[in-house]
């Protein structure tokens, strides 16, 4: 009684409140579709489950939604040159995704 008196109570709601509800980095990014697409040996295929990857995940999610393809026939590639681009390919849409440093 004599915390919730001192509204202890409420200061640890608080603190806990500022602990765990941290907003996460949000990453920037943007689609650009094109047509001609060919697999060059500059292009690594990447597993998007992967922990390295992981970032990745939210991106492919929205490019399924976006273009409505399934993810079983979704295929991603790591463009070498120039960095933070990678190759969505889908059934239908092949995009690039171009990440903002």
């Amino acid at each position: 009684k004599y915390l919730r008196y001192r509204n202890f109570n409420e200061f640890l709601h608080r603190l806990r409140y500022k602990f765990n509800n941290k907003k996460k980095s949000q990453v920037h990014y943007s689609f650009i579709e094109f047509d001609d697409f060919k697999v060059t040996p500059s292009m690594q295929a990447v597993d998007i489950y992967e922990p390295a990857f992981s970032f990745l995940k939210h991106v492919c999610y929205d490019f399924l939604y976006l273009y409505q393809e399934n993810e079983k026939d979704l295929k991603v590639f790591k463009v070498n040159y120039p960095e933070n681009q990678y190759v969505l390919e889908g059934q239908k849409v092949r995009t690039l995704v171009q990440f903002a440093q």
